[in-house]
């Protein structure tokens, strides 16, 4: 049918009956002048539109004027035109024409606010080519309804487009992002750390024999290309990773005066500023690594299993796939009864044991396809995929019993006294994905 995956029967029904209302309710002479006036001052009009976006912050990352005269240019004069037509378009040409735009911005990473100041700019312009045109007050509201609408109909395509095409992209980004952070993080930070203090031991080195020419900019040496090339995946964005960017730079200016610069009197000061650069590059880096273990962390230390960290992004996954599928699946809260009397009698740590335990147990107990989470301190929930909340209930409950008559060894004694309450949530239709871990500790609590 469609090859916007985003795109089904309803919305594609929703779409044409209300081009088609549009295009009942605004008379023929009106659409023909309308196409008229598309036609006559598309020229105009992209040169208008690409003027403006040029002068708006950042364009020249996603425009240059080549680009714009050779191939943009053509383009989106057709693209008017095609919005634009006298008679009623075919509604699933005109969604896959503007799901192709709204993938190319997403692939390209354009900021939807500089779209919207282009769509903004083209349609003042072609209302202002409207007002000088034979038809009434009257006829040119119309005809400004209806170009409003088209642009609006054809900005919502390209934008449902532009969002599946941004999910996918992070997806991909975030899967290699994990792939990277799931190297080890402690023996690349050494590796980096090693990296650049033999860059500047190198540096000391030749300046010291007075080989200046043989100094190798920061940014070319091994520490310096895995920086702008690899860090990315390991650090998201922050105040830290921008500024050892902006660090290599002046380091590599410093070098290069240090290059182009033999005075052995300016030597000192040179080699003096670059230590404190390299110094104030390896504080940064350190607290990045650092970070990087912490937020990246997505187990629970003492159990293995899941902590919160990604549980409403694995709840938002499941809600995906059942609103493709409707396919049901719920969540299944467990408590271990009497925690804190056994806290008392046994203490912090062969408490501690029993959690493991039971971590233990549930992750045995869930499929492949589960999910297990530790979220709260007794507390553990379970994502049970493809499952109603009758089916959930006959796991919870098969798991409890089976917790019952699990004996655990406890500080060298045996502990025969073990039960779990449980819980259960079926989804319900709700976007949210909070509201399905509140509804199953909410039902928790009431037990």
């Amino acid at each position: 049918m469609l090859s916007s995956g985003h795109w089904n029967s309803d919305d594609f029904a929703a779409l044409r009956s209300e081009m088609a209302a549009l295009y009942e309710s605004t008379p023929l002479h009106i659409r023909e002048t309308v196409t008229k006036v598309a036609k006559r001052a598309a020229p105009v009009l992209v040169q208008r539109f690409y003027r403006v976006l040029m002068e708006q912050p950042r364009a020249d990352y996603y425009l240059n004027q080549k680009v714009v005269s050779e191939r943009l240019s053509d383009s989106l004069q057709r693209w008017i035109v095609d919005l634009l037509p006298t008679r009623l378009p075919d509604a699933e040409r005109l969604i896959q024409q503007q799901t192709e735009v709204g993938n190319i911005h997403a692939r390209i990473h354009v900021p939807i606010a500089l779209v919207l100041r282009g769509f903004r700019e083209l349609k003042h312009g072609i209302v202002e080519d409207i007002a000088r045109t034979r038809l009434s007050d009257t006829e040119s509201t119309l005809a400004v309804h209806f170009i409003s609408i088209m642009f609006d109909l054809a900005f919502s395509i390209m934008s449902a487009a532009f969002v599946v095409g941004s999910e996918r992209a992070a997806r991909s980004q975030e899967a290699l992002r994990l792939f990277a952070t799931g190297q080890d993080v402690v023996t690349e930070q050494e590796r980096q750390r090693a990296a650049l203090s033999e860059w500047a031991q190198t540096v000391f080195f030749h300046a010291q024999l007075g080989e200046n020419s043989e100094i190798l900019p920061l940014s070319q040496s091994d520490f310096g290309l895995w920086f702008v090339h690899r860090a990315s995946l390991l650090f998201s964005a922050s105040n830290e990773y921008d500024a050892i960017l902006g660090a290599i730079g002046e380091v590599d200016t410093l070098s290069r005066s240090l290059r182009e610069n033999p005075d052995a009197d300016s030597r000192p000061v040179l080699l003096k500023s670059i230590k404190q650069s390299i110094d104030h590059i390896g504080s940064m880096l350190g607290m990045l690594f650092e970070r990087c273990r912490e937020s990246e962390n997505a187990r629970d230390p003492l159990t293995r299993v899941f902590n919160r960290r990604f549980l409403s992004t694995m709840v938002s996954r499941e809600i995906s796939i059942h609103n493709e599928t409707k396919r049901p699946f719920s969540v299944v809260m467990f408590a271990i009864d009497n925690a804190s009397k056994k806290r008392a009698t046994y203490g912090e740590d062969d408490v501690d044991v029993i959690i493991q335990h039971t971590a233990t147990l549930l992750f045995n107990s869930a499929r492949r396809s589960d999910s297990v989470f530790r979220v709260g301190q007794e507390t553990f929930l379970v994502i049970r995929v493809e499952s109603d909340a009758d089916k959930a209930y006959d796991f919870a409950r098969d798991v409890a019993n089976r917790y019952a008559m699990t004996h655990f060894d406890v500080g060298g004694k045996t502990h025969y006294e073990n039960s779990l309450s449980f819980a259960v949530a079926e989804y319900d239709g709700h976007p949210d994905p909070k509201r399905l871990v509140i509804r199953a500790q909410q039902a928790l609590s009431r037990n």
